[in-house]
């Protein structure tokens, strides 16, 4: 193993250590993934790009706000790249394991059937006794957020 790909599983072994550890806010907890076309435009409007400009730090009672995100949760170690998505794909499924009460899930029309949220997260929430809820929210065609109707058994 060279030096790099050491550092960075050293960086993921940290994080998940830290997850597992008593003192990790992670609660509220968001997931997001993918992305809607807007109808009008044609833009994409992706998921990310939503829950950090509208969910984190804000109080608008229309949607959830100040839910913890995996990447604020880690944010003291190192940020996986592209390149190291795989090594990294233990620590999302982790923080979905670890996190209980109500959970917040934001999602586009369009979800690349290879991502973190369908390989890794989606099914650890399923399991996870210590989620109690599941809110799930959409972004639409017109590029507005809509609370959806499923639940955490039909996520």
């Amino acid at each position: 193993m060279n030096s790099a790909a050491s550092l960075e599983k050293n960086a993921v072994d940290k994080a998940i250590s830290y997850i597992k550890g008593p003192h990790a806010n992670l609660n509220p907890s968001c997931f997001y993934s993918g992305y809607t076309t807007h109808e009008t435009t044609g833009q994409l409007q992706q998921a990310q790009h939503y829950i950090t400009k509208h969910w984190i730090g804000k109080k608008d009672t229309k949607v959830p706000y100040n839910c913890r995100l995996i990447l604020g949760v880690v944010s003291d170690f190192a940020k996986a790249d592209a390149a190291h998505i795989n090594d990294w794909s233990g620590v999302f499924k982790e923080f979905a394991e670890s996190v209980s009460g109500k959970v917040y899930v934001l999602l586009g029309e369009t979800i690349d059937p290879h991502s973190i949220w369908l390989q890794h997260e989606r099914q650890a929430l399923k399991d996870n006794q210590r989620v109690t809820e599941v809110e799930v929210w959409e972004i639409e065609g017109n590029g507005q957020l809509k609370k959806t109707n499923k639940t955490k058994a039909t996520l």
